[in-house]
């Protein structure tokens, strides 16, 4: 009998048991190498995209002709609450989490607000202006046929670079938000399968957040895209700012969990979404030149833009009422500057130099970058201490829009805060007003406050508007801006005027009795005549008697003072601060070089005598035709001790005192007549007694101001600006990569970019 050899049971478990182990030393390490070796592949991908995603919105930022103003607050419907939002916030769809931050599968999608997560840029302008006179499109440079592809003008850019009709927008969205389910048009949720955060993971393709770009243009053929927005009933676009624009809430169908219909109003916005996507809805007709050219800048898998927040070690999602706290991870920041010392422009131009000009301050005031948003502007007075009880002046923005405050430092812990200060100009009210807004925005702020009662607040008033695209500060106003705007026939330039009246020489006119003074009664008042008064009243006078116009007293058309008015009197409206002797009033407003013009009758004998022209500016004695005017206040005669005294400059005139009134008084020689030499707004004309004005009305028109220059030792007002500035923008941008392996977590790579519109006109 042949016997046979075998292992045994025991031995075949040994060596199968001695074989696994084996295989799990040698595989398991395999298996983790090439874990390993994924997972730094996807950190060096994740760093080069990152790099060249944010190297390229750098790029395009710079040479843009300029970034679109996204700080303004809009309210949207968010998890159907209407809610207060940046224009840069972008609400992205997520499931919805349980309270204790587990995936809640099947349950309600939800919104998120995440703020700077788009900007909008303005591509400079190319080629010609206008769309083929066919109407079937742009001509193409290169061709030189037209081709209705074209969203916008193709060609050289025009210099200076100017915004184009063609806009760039950089944001966040699904990869592919909108779906077809049975024909119909479906929102398409959400899926990350990797990570287990929001949902369990799966095995289904992932439908992260990804990195849009869409060129596109806003406006076709002079009115909104009606492709991209929805338009009200007079044309205007109801979500070119909707932070939902790119996404759609769906409905969830509880049998399978996902959304299957869209209500009508979903399904246009659906359109609307492809449309930015550069598609056409499924039995749609649209003008390819009406969608957007899309193209998504990072990865179209793996690549999620969005964090959802949660704790490391329990890994629950940390959220309020199930909504997840979820993080952008592309932002575009404007960046902050802080007490930029504005520099004020020239006040005094070559040729129009002004007695006392060291006194007067510029009007206007850059700082460094333009494109504002946010801002705060300071205005300090030359007076100020920090250590004083002295007040100063901060522009903020309001609920309304933006106003002037007068800041007491002793009694306002943040001179930004809305309860702090008391308002004294309504910005907002300036720039809406339908005629005079200087006085609109004066009515406005003290119809609040009360303010122009306080005498303390009206010295310290310093109006200002600003033009925050070119970073300007502007503290002048026309004189034109002033007026009563409760009178309905009050309109037009509202100019302020007087009368020459009747060309009679001092020796044919001796008894005339005219007032000194166009105030109150500016009908009664002629330049002629009171000078033909003061030549008869006051011989001592004959050798300086001036015909002169005093614009201080000078009423509007519409009977409204200007804020050069020397006191309060007569429900005027006057802005005077006390001189270094405490003895008269100074005046704290003073006229704009090169602002002013005077229009009268020609005083040249010809054709053209009596008829209206523009005098010129002399800074001497002025002849025929000409006008000499003081922009600001002069100095004051002044007797050996210092102290005003009027005796000094007009000895033996019978009835002057050595100080005016402290009030203007229109029937006094010395405050109506001799006083206003001195002051801002005093306008001298031809004093030849032989050669009297003709008979004809002046005008006068000039912008003013309230800043002051310095003073003796003491320095002229300062003014600082903080704000966020588009022209220099920061992109914060992460990107997350999840690898092609088991490895629960994504690689991440953070960089940031400083952008700078270098094409920015201002």
């Amino acid at each position: 009998m042949m016997r046979r050899l075998a292992f045994t049971l025991i031995e075949l478990l040994t060596v199968i048991a001695i074989t696994a182990v084996l295989l799990t030393l040698i595989i398991v390490p395999v298996f983790q190498s090439f874990n390993l070796t994924r997972t730094a592949q996807a950190f060096a991908e994740a760093q080069e995209r990152a790099r060249t995603v944010s190297e390229r919105i750098a790029r395009e930022i710079g040479n843009s002709a300029g970034v679109r103003d996204l700080s303004g607050i809009e309210t949207w419907p968010i998890n159907g609450v209407n809610t207060s939002v940046a224009r840069h916030t972008l609400a992205v769809t997520v499931p919805s989490v349980t309270a204790n931050g587990t995936p809640n599968d099947g349950g309600p999608i939800v919104q998120v607000a995440l703020p700077y997560s788009k900007i909008d840029m303005y591509l400079p302008a190319e080629g010609e202006e206008t769309i083929d006179g066919t109407g079937n499109g742009y001509r193409n440079p290169v061709t030189g046929k037209i081709d209705p592809t074209l969203r916008a003008p193709r060609g050289a850019v025009r210099l200076p670079a100017a915004p184009g009709q063609l806009w760039v927008r950089y944001f966040i969205g699904l990869r592919e938000p909108v779906r077809v389910v049975n024909g119909q048009l479906a929102a398409n949720p959400y899926r990350d399968p990797y990570t287990g955060l929001l949902q369990t993971r799966g095995s289904e393709r992932d439908n992260l957040y990804v990195i849009w770009r869409v060129e596109y243009a806003p406006r076709q053929a002079g009115a909104w895209n009606a492709s991209l927005f929805a338009l009200d009933a007079n044309g205007r676009p109801m979500d070119l700012d909707n932070p939902a624009f790119f996404s759609l809430v769906p409905g969830v169908d509880t049998a399978s969990g996902t959304d299957l219909t869209l209500t009508a109003e979903g399904t246009r916005k659906a359109q609307r979404i492809l449309h930015w996507m550069g598609q056409s809805a499924p039995g749609e007709s649209v003008s390819v030149r009406s969608l957007g050219n899309a193209t998504i800048v990072t990865e179209v898998s793996r690549y999620d833009m969005i964090q959802p927040l949660y704790d490391l070690r329990s890994r629950q999602v940390k959220n309020t009422n199930g909504v997840p706290n979820v993080l952008s991870l592309l932002q575009f920041r404007p960046t902050r500057v802080d007490n930029d010392n504005a520099t004020p422009q020239t006040a005094v131009r070559l040729g129009e130099e002004t007695q006392n000009a060291g006194t007067l301050a510029a009007d206007v005031y850059t700082t460094r970058f333009g494109m504002w948003s946010n801002a705060v502007v300071r205005i300090w007075p030359g007076s100020y201490s920090p250590n004083g009880a002295n007040e100063y002046l901060v522009g903020r923005p309001t609920p309304n829009g933006f106003s002037i405050f007068a800041i007491d430092p002793d009694n306002a812990a943040n001179d930004e805060e809305m309860r702090e200060g008391v308002e004294l100009f309504d910005m907002a009210a300036y720039e809406s007003a339908p005629k005079y807004p200087f006085s609109a925005a004066v009515i406005s702020a003290n119809s609040r406050s009360g303010w122009t009662s306080d005498a303390r607040l009206r010295e310290l008033f310093v109006p200002f508007f600003t033009n925050p695209g070119r970073g300007r500060v502007i503290a002048s106003f026309g004189i034109s801006e002033v007026g009563d705007i409760a009178n309905a026939a009050s309109t037009g330039s509202n100019l302020p005027y007087v009368r020459s009246g009747i060309p009679s020489p001092p020796g044919d006119d001796p008894a005339s009795a005219a007032p000194f003074s166009p105030y109150p009664d500016r009908d009664a008042f002629t330049i002629n005549q009171v000078f033909n008064r003061v030549w008869n009243q006051y011989p001592e006078l004959q050798g300086t008697v001036e015909r002169f116009i005093d614009t201080r007293v000078v009423a509007n058309a519409d009977g409204v003072y200007s804020p050069l008015f020397p006191n309060f009197i007569g429900g005027a409206t006057g802005f005077t601060t006390a001189n270094p002797t405490n003895q008269t009033r100074a005046s704290r407003v003073a006229i704009v070089p090169g602002s002013d013009e005077v229009f009268g009758p020609d005083q040249l004998s010809g054709p053209n005598y009596g008829n209206r022209i523009r005098y010129t500016r002399v800074n001497g004695r002025p002849g025929p035709n000409q006008y000499r005017i003081n922009l600001t206040d002069l100095p004051e005669p002044t007797n050996d001790a210092g102290q005003v005294d009027y005796q000094v400059a007009f000895p033996g005139v019978a009835g002057v005192p050595p100080v005016p009134p402290s009030t203007y008084d229109p029937n006094s020689l010395i405050s109506a007549v001799l006083q206003p030499r001195f002051r801002a707004g005093y306008i001298q004309l031809n004093s030849d007694p032989n050669t009297p004005l003709p008979d004809g009305p002046f005008e006068i028109s000039y912008r003013f101001q309230f800043v002051g220059g310095r003073k003796g030792n003491q320095p002229g007002d300062r003014l600082a600006v903080d704000y966020d500035t588009r022209q220099l923008i920061s992109v914060l941008l992460t990107i997350r990569n999840y690898p092609q392996s088991s490895a629960p977590n994504p690689q991440s790579v953070t960089l940031k970019a400083t952008a700078t519109v270098r094409n920015y006109v201002r």
